[in-house]
């Protein structure tokens, strides 16, 4: 379905899409690097609370087997993340964890549920700063990719380099938005693509960088998908329906199969509810083209690694970069 916006020259269309990238590619580095730090934040908390109510109420390790083993899972993920050397993951009583959830003397320096909850921490706040130094960041030094450039890529504070992926997302968000303005032209299933771009951009180096494809991201873009086909954008909505059901069950069909028959698991989760938010986009009839060239990428990158670049077979190499590759080359030039 092709709907027109007002008319606007294309190559005016495509350097606003382009710039509109370069902004929007500064707050994806943002999401990349907080999200996952947010989730596990989260997560810590949850389960600090849950395994102290649980001591408290009597249970732990003299409870039933599965709040014992949460609760040794919990205080030995504390204590490694609190950097209390004395205590030790094997210790089972209740001191253990309560002195890595409160901290000696509930002295700053312990990890308590209460920190991490509040801790202002989120996509806003603290304001962006240096990752080595943590030298809180002008407005000059925030321009995207140009600020890179003008500070030769290091931190004015410390002078070290500003790690590479954030003028590339940067980048990235700007050129690909670029193309699709050029491939598909001014109308409102460009700017959707944009949008999608953009997605595929943070969750292609979220998972590269933290192997996490978080639902926070492809749970509500799947939703997107589908509502955008109720008026018909990429693909009917019985054809973008049948791609979300098929994109899960196909890759959740092969996770198992794989497990299987090595024991090993092959993909998360993450895996699967990606290549269903690229089904409920684009339909079903493009999931074929999409799971080939995903897998023969994947496949020549990992040989390429482990023949050359001494990668250990063993290690798995995230397959979420591929799939959103993949998708977004699909959503330009494929027939679905």
């Amino acid at each position: 379905m092709t709907i027109d916006l007002p008319t606007i020259p294309p190559i005016a269309f495509i350097a606003i899409g382009a710039l509109l990238g370069l902004m929007v590619g500064s707050f994806l580095n943002v999401v990349i690097a907080r999200l996952p730090v947010m989730m596990a934040r989260d997560w810590r908390g949850q389960c600090a609370e849950l395994c102290g109510r649980s001591l408290r109420a009597g249970h732990g390790p003299r409870g039933n087997a599965s709040e014992e083993a949460l609760c040794h899972l919990v205080r030995c993920r504390l204590i490694r993340d609190s950097g209390d050397k004395s205590a030790t993951a094997a210790s089972v009583d209740g001191s253990v964890i309560d002195g890595a959830v409160h901290g000696p003397d509930n002295r700053p320096g312990g990890i308590r549920p209460g920190d991490i909850r509040e801790a202002p921490f989120n996509l806003m706040a603290p304001r962006s700063h240096c990752p080595h130094c943590g030298h809180t960041l002008s407005i000059t030094e925030n321009i995207p990719l140009i600020s890179y450039l003008l500070l030769g890529g290091r931190c004015a504070a410390c002078h070290l380099p500003i790690p590479a992926r954030y003028p590339l997302v940067e980048s990235a968000g700007a050129v690909m938005a670029g193309i699709v303005a050029w491939r598909l032209g001014v109308c409102v299933p460009a700017i959707w693509a944009m949008i999608l771009t953009w997605i595929l951009i943070a969750l292609a180096f979220m998972d590269f960088e933290h192997q996490q494809l978080p639902d926070a991201i492809t749970l509500p873009t799947l939703w997107l998908g589908l509502t955008l086909n109720l008026f018909t954008i990429y693909t009917s909505v019985a054809h973008a329906v049948i791609g979300a059901i098929l994109g899960y069950g196909v890759l959740w069909i092969v996770y198992h199969l794989f497990r299987f028959l090595t024991g090993k698991e092959g993909m998360g989760y993450g895996d699967f509810k990606l290549f269903a938010m690229a089904g409920a986009w684009l339909g079903w009839q493009a999931l074929p083209a999409i799971l080939l060239m995903a897998s023969v990428a994947a496949a020549t990158v990992g040989i390429a690694l482990i023949r050359l670049g001494g990668h250990d077979r063993n290690v798995p190499i995230p397959f979420g970069p591929y799939i959103a590759m993949a998708t977004w080359v699909v959503l330009l030039w494929g027939a679905y």
